[in-house]
């Protein structure tokens, strides 16, 4: 019994540990999914979405949903290892993945040969910055 409830405090003080993985240089490994999707594909999944009733329509969501499922997913992430965040797409209220989607084009349209991840990681690093100030 003493064993279990030991393991159970140890595994329970690791679920909640602060985790921060970066390298000496602020690089980290970018796992895969839609999130490695080059931007120009991004980009035709939303001009495919608004020809179809748009981004949060149904039609529409059958194109973007996986990059919409993606931003929730890597805010639980960035909410959970981001000292001082609690919710890092807070202003965009509850379409928080649509808002970071409408966020993230015009710099996909900049930077053509990046991935979809790397617009996420710049969009979050621009509102931590905008919520420090």
């Amino acid at each position: 019994m003493i064993k279990r409830l030991a393991i159970l405090s140890l595994f329970a003080a690791l679920s909640v540990a602060d985790a921060k993985a970066a390298d000496e240089h602020g690089g980290f490994m970018m796992g895969g999914g839609i999130g490695m999707s080059k931007c120009p594909a991004f980009l035709n999944a939303m001009a495919t979405a608004r020809a179809n009733g748009g981004v949060d329509h149904m039609n529409g969501l059958l194109h973007v949903g996986p990059y919409v499922m993606y931003v929730l997913g890597f805010a639980t992430g960035y909410n959970m290892s981001t000292e001082g965040v609690y919710d890092i797409f807070k202003d965009y209220g509850d379409k928080a993945g649509f808002y970071a989607l409408y966020a993230i084009e015009p710099w996909c349209q900049q930077n053509p040969n990046a991935v979809f991840a790397s617009g996420l990681t710049v969009l979050a690093a621009k509102l931590k910055a905008a919520s420090a100030k």
